[in-house]
């Protein structure tokens, strides 16, 4: 009697072991599914034009100035430049368009994140008066100022003091009504 429960339970285990191995899974190993990395939107260089709202903007050319020329007291602080921006802000639309002071619409950011505001006291000697927008942008049209009319543009340029190493500098430019930043890569 012992003999045939234990031949019956050695017959049970294996039906049971047999139905136990064809009911699992064998996982093969499989090579990860790649991840597709987006392609980054490249930012455009100097010389490029973008358009918001009526308004077409180009950075025409960059510059930097360590101000040898300058007296001590309108140099730059020890360790940093002169960035000089030139840029042309145009009116394509057939409304007028207010822009603000650059002060107000233009950061230059390095790429640590560091932003750099517009420079409000540039020497003349690096930043001319005929060419400094701050100074042209309030006689764009008498009695109207700060706005450009239609088909009107502006040419000017900006200046920032900037350290020396910084590295990745891009401008930022953003204003109304819609204050969608437009970004170039200044190569420097």
């Amino acid at each position: 009697m012992k003999r045939k429960i234990a031949v019956t339970l050695i017959l049970c285990l294996t039906i049971v072991a047999i139905f136990t191995i064809g009911c699992v899974e064998e996982k093969h190993a499989t090579a990860p599914t790649p991840i597709p990395t987006p392609t980054p939107t490249p930012i455009p260089a100097v010389t490029s034009t973008l358009t918001t709202d009526g308004l077409q903007v180009t950075v025409n050319s960059v510059r930097k100035d360590d101000g040898e020329a300058l007296p001590d007291y309108q140099k730059p602080d020890s360790g940093y430049t002169f960035l000089i921006v030139s840029i042309t802000i145009e009116n394509i639309g057939d409304e007028k368009e207010r822009i603000y002071h650059p002060g107000g619409m233009m950061n230059v950011y390095d790429e640590e994140g560091y932003r750099y505001g517009v420079g409000l006291l540039m020497p003349e000697e690096v930043l001319p008066k005929d060419k400094d927008f701050s100074r042209i942008y309030p006689q764009l049209s008498p009695g109207d100022d700060e706005y450009l009319q239609p088909k009107q543009e502006i040419v000017g340029e900006v200046g920032f003091e900037v350290p020396k190493t910084s590295k990745g500098l891009q401008l930022i430019y953003w204003g109304p009504p819609s204050f969608e930043k437009l970004i170039w890569d200044l190569g420097v």
